[in-house]
């Protein structure tokens, strides 16, 4: 009978230890996935809109290695840049004036040129290099400011423009993107 309660109590007490020590979770409760992107996250300038993008993503492989972590932050972008164009159609009935609608056409365009831009980063064959994903990107985030550009110098950035509210979220993500990138770029030299 004490054998009994003593075995039992060993159980007991290596479940309580082997639930503790787990590898499933972290000593902050969250999932190894979890913290290795919020390690990878707090590496970007934006980390809080890294970290919400990338909360609900169930990575198939988990990022150990910059290039993976890369494609899933442009991934990330790409699915808010999708997100945020479709949104930002219904706003050409909200258009005031000319001034706004043209602005806001642009934006249009230039929201469909950023797709085409990170759909060029992530596209399977193109043996792109990292100075071509820089570019790429480069000019992803280049159609946000001369999206907001546009307003600013029409003199129409009151009304429209702060209803395109995911484009600050879009920006700040492909900024994440370039800097995670920017840190695979070696320099080249002149031969």
């Amino acid at each position: 009978m004490a054998t009994n309660l003593v075995c039992s109590l060993l159980l007991l007490f290596f479940t309580l230890v082997l639930s503790v020590l787990s590898p499933a979770r972290s000593a902050t409760g969250s999932s190894p996935s979890t913290t290795l992107i919020d390690w990878w996250c707090d590496h970007t300038p934006y980390p809080v809109q890294c970290k919400s993008s990338l909360q609900n993503v169930q990575p198939t492989i988990l990022p150990r290695r910059r290039s993976q972590f890369r494609k899933m932050a442009i991934d990330a972008a790409m699915k808010w840049a999708l997100q945020a164009q479709s949104h930002n159609k219904w706003l050409g009935s909200k258009c005031r004036n000319h001034k706004e609608r043209v602005a806001w056409a642009d934006c249009m365009m230039l929201y469909q040129s950023t797709i085409a831009q990170l759909n060029h980063t992530t596209e399977p064959g193109t043996n792109a290099t990292p100075f071509d994903i820089q570019t790429w990107l480069s000019t992803a985030l280049t159609n946000h400011d001369t999206c907001r550009a546009g307003f600013n110098e029409l003199g129409v950035s009151d009304y429209v423009l702060p209803l395109m509210s995911n484009n600050n979220n879009v920006s700040k993500l492909i900024s994440n993107a370039l800097a995670i990138n920017n840190a695979t770029l070696t320099p080249q030299t002149n031969s």
